[in-house]
């Protein structure tokens, strides 16, 4: 009999270590949830208003960069549209280059080609070559 009772006693004292650790990890968890998220040295350009980049003769580019403008407001952040009169591409990979916009929409074949062209040429030939295999 005095073998069951010590097994039984056993029994509950590993109950009680679950049970504490249970509350130590509980308690963990709620502590850490309502810590506050760590934050990086915040640069000047975090605080600057987003300049999102659009050609003005796009109307998909500007409702894009609208969705884009709302997005970043919602976030907190501060953002405009900058409507480009001159559709060169060219010229708005520029901007981004220069930093005077911050977001630019456009065709990615197009911004490609301005950035990039050896490899927007080989997507390219990769894209039709995959298309005439289809028989498309």
């Amino acid at each position: 009999m005095q073998r069951r009772r010590v097994s039984i006693r056993q029994g509950l004292g590993c109950r009680s270590v679950l049970v504490t650790m249970s509350a130590g990890v509980g308690l963990a968890t709620t502590l850490t949830a309502c810590a506050p998220e760590p934050q990086g040295v915040r640069h000047e350009s975090a605080y600057l208003p987003v300049q999102v980049s659009v050609d003005s003769s796009s109307m998909e580019q500007r409702v894009l960069g609208e969705l884009y403008v709302q997005a970043f407001n919602n976030r907190g952040r501060m953002a405009y549209i900058n409507l480009d009169v001159d559709s060169d591409e060219q010229r708005r990979v520029q901007r981004l280059n220069e930093r005077t916009a911050d977001v630019v929409v456009g065709c990615t074949g197009e911004l490609l080609q301005q950035m990039n062209p050896a490899r927007a040429k080989e997507l390219s030939e990769k894209y039709v070559a995959a298309k005439e295999s289809r028989g498309c």
